[in-house]
């Protein structure tokens, strides 16, 4: 009983954060224009699974050559039997991860609408909410266990269920001894010893990994190892990931960790929501060198709104800005969104409210909960039309 009760509070609270992180992310654009996209091949889920009801970002070609499907194409049964008939292994197609839209995802790169089969999502639809609700309600059905696992590796824990897709969301940095060691390049294990392991990579430079005392050596000598891979059992550092294998791939395996936590427990997510999430983790960054941007050293900014400000930049034959991209959890993203209302009726109301008055002192009201709070129509569904329908007609009388 009281393993329930943990669950579902600890489940609810998931919630709760996975809606506060996404509700200001809806559909408010046909196409955002991004030529970015996402190779999808087969892997424990069937290709067709994984590219049903998403745009297609490249042209597929037949046996013979000749194109059997173009881009800009939604996947549904009948391009379903195409692939299939054809033995496709590998598509490219739009994703929310790529999408290059500032407050909102655009349709093609969300694709289907998930609850009307064969119906591209609706303008002004809440997928933000939608994703968060479809992760945090199957919660409770996950376990909060962690498994103890032995082998030729030695003993390792293994962290899975809530546990696991909280550590993710949450960004929680494991301890110096649980932490794993990853491959920084490419190339050879060409020593392991007591306390270090030496590696030569494929440019002829040795690099030289320290071992820590309980750290469990996952490869032999003489392995082909490649950038990423753990050498030693252990948890993986978001932000050293990220740091190695860039923000694409960090993208990528936040998804795909999350997605085995509820397949191990045979529950069948769609990827978008987790790609979604995945997005909205990555979607801050650091400037490390202004340029001849507005910006300042040290600024946190929103990734999409920076790649478009420095393509600007770049047109004018101006100096882009130098940033590094920052993992943030559902938290940080629950406690500073850009509306103030959102941020200080998340938690911790009267420092917010200190850093928002310094800060942002401005709430455009963009989202669904500062709508709600400021007693306004929430700008999704049917209120997403009628804001429209204000906004044109204040465009007409300036």
């Amino acid at each position: 009983m009281i393993d329930i009760a943990l669950k579902t509070a600890e489940a609810g609270y998931l919630t709760r954060r996975l809606v506060e992180s996404a509700q200001n992310l809806a559909i408010i654009s046909s196409d955002c224009g991004t030529s970015d996209s996402v190779l999808f091949a087969e892997s424990d889920i069937p290709l067709i699974k994984r590219v049903y009801g998403r745009y297609l970002a490249q042209d597929i070609s037949g046996k013979k050559g000749e194109i059997i499907l173009t881009h800009n194409t939604l996947l549904l049964e009948k391009e379903i039997k195409i692939i299939q008939e054809n033995k496709i292994t590998e598509i490219w197609a739009f994703s929310p991860l790529n999408c290059q839209l500032v407050e909102g995802i655009c349709q093609k790169c969300y694709g289907l609408d998930l609850s009307k089969p064969g119906e591209t999502v609706a303008m002004g639809t809440a997928v933000g909410v939608i994703a968060a609700q479809s992760l945090g309600e199957p919660g409770t059905q996950l376990t909060m266990r962690t498994f103890h696992r032995g082998g030729i590796t030695g003993d390792e824990d293994i962290t899975q269920g809530l546990p696991k897709v909280k550590q993710i969301f949450d960004n929680v940095k494991p301890d110096k001894e649980e932490k794993s060691i990853l491959v920084k390049v490419d190339g050879k294990i060409i020593s392991i010893e007591e306390k270090i392991i030496r590696q030569k990579s494929d440019e002829g430079k040795e690099i030289i990994y320290p071992l820590g005392r309980k750290k469990k050596v996952r490869i032999n000598l003489e392995d082909m190892v490649k950038k990423g891979e753990k050498l030693t059992s252990g948890k993986i550092d978001l932000e050293e990931y990220l740091e190695i294998m860039g923000r694409d791939k960090c993208q990528e395996y936040i998804k795909e960790e999350v997605r085995k936590v509820y397949d191990n427990q045979g529950i069948d997510i769609n990827e978008k929501h987790m790609e979604i999430f995945a997005r909205q983790m990555l979607s801050k960054v650091e400037i490390t060198d202004s340029g001849d941007s507005d910006y300042l050293t040290g600024e946190i900014v929103n990734y999409q709104q920076l790649v478009k400000v420095n393509e600007s930049l770049i047109d004018n034959k101006k100096n882009p800005t130098s940033f590094k991209t920052i993992v943030s959890s559902l938290k940080d993203l629950a406690s500073h969104p850009d509306s103030f209302l959102a941020g200080i009726s998340f938690q911790n109301t009267l420092k917010s409210l200190v850093n928002y008055s310094l800060y942002q002192p401005v709430d455009h009201l963009r989202g669904c909960k500062e709508n709600l709070i400021a007693g306004q129509l929430v700008p999704v569904g049917s209120g997403f039309k009628e804001r429209e329908k204000f906004q044109r007609k204040s465009t007409r009388r300036e």
